[in-house]
Protein backbone atom coordinates (compact mmCIF):
# COMPACT_ATOMS: atom_id res chain seq x y z
CA UNK A 1 0.00 0.00 0.00
CA UNK A 2 1.08 3.78 -0.77
CA UNK A 3 2.50 5.41 2.63
CA UNK A 4 -0.15 8.52 1.64
CA UNK A 5 -2.86 5.89 1.65
CA UNK A 6 -2.07 4.32 5.01
CA UNK A 7 -0.88 8.01 6.76
CA UNK A 8 -5.13 9.55 5.40
CA UNK A 9 -6.56 6.29 6.48
CA UNK A 10 -5.00 6.44 9.92
CA UNK A 11 -5.86 10.07 10.23
CA UNK A 12 -10.01 9.61 9.24
CA UNK A 13 -9.57 6.71 11.99
CA UNK A 14 -8.20 9.08 14.76
CA UNK A 15 -10.79 12.00 13.97
CA UNK A 16 -13.16 9.16 14.31
CA UNK A 17 -12.57 8.09 17.67
CA UNK A 18 -11.96 11.45 19.11
CA UNK A 19 -15.46 12.42 17.33
CA UNK A 20 -17.53 9.41 18.37
CA UNK A 21 -15.47 8.91 21.89
CA UNK A 22 -16.63 12.34 22.92
CA UNK A 23 -19.78 11.83 21.67
CA UNK A 24 -20.01 8.83 23.71
CA UNK A 25 -19.06 10.57 26.96
CA UNK A 26 -21.42 13.73 26.42
CA UNK A 27 -23.84 11.56 25.94
CA UNK A 28 -23.24 9.52 29.27
CA UNK A 29 -22.61 13.40 31.18
CA UNK A 30 -25.99 13.79 29.87
CA UNK A 31 -27.70 11.04 32.02
CA UNK A 32 -27.88 8.38 29.53
CA UNK A 33 -25.79 5.70 30.32
CA UNK A 34 -26.62 2.82 28.00
CA UNK A 35 -26.87 5.35 24.91
CA UNK A 36 -23.12 6.50 26.05
CA UNK A 37 -21.96 2.93 26.55
CA UNK A 38 -23.45 1.89 23.26
CA UNK A 39 -21.45 4.69 21.38
CA UNK A 40 -17.97 3.97 22.97
CA UNK A 41 -18.35 0.43 21.67
CA UNK A 42 -19.43 1.61 18.34
CA UNK A 43 -16.39 3.79 18.64
CA UNK A 44 -14.05 1.33 19.70
CA UNK A 45 -15.65 -1.24 17.04
CA UNK A 46 -15.12 1.50 13.90
CA UNK A 47 -11.36 2.05 15.20
CA UNK A 48 -10.83 -2.17 15.90
CA UNK A 49 -11.49 -3.02 12.46
CA UNK A 50 -10.53 -0.91 10.05
CA UNK A 51 -6.93 -1.25 11.39
CA UNK A 52 -6.98 -5.27 12.02
CA UNK A 53 -7.54 -4.90 8.02
CA UNK A 54 -4.96 -2.34 7.30
CA UNK A 55 -2.43 -4.41 9.61
CA UNK A 56 -3.09 -7.67 8.12
CA UNK A 57 -2.92 -6.09 4.11
CA UNK A 58 0.65 -4.63 5.06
Amino acid sequence: MNIVTIVLVIAILCWNAIYTTSYGIWTIKDKNIKGGIAILLLAFVSISIPLFLLLKRM
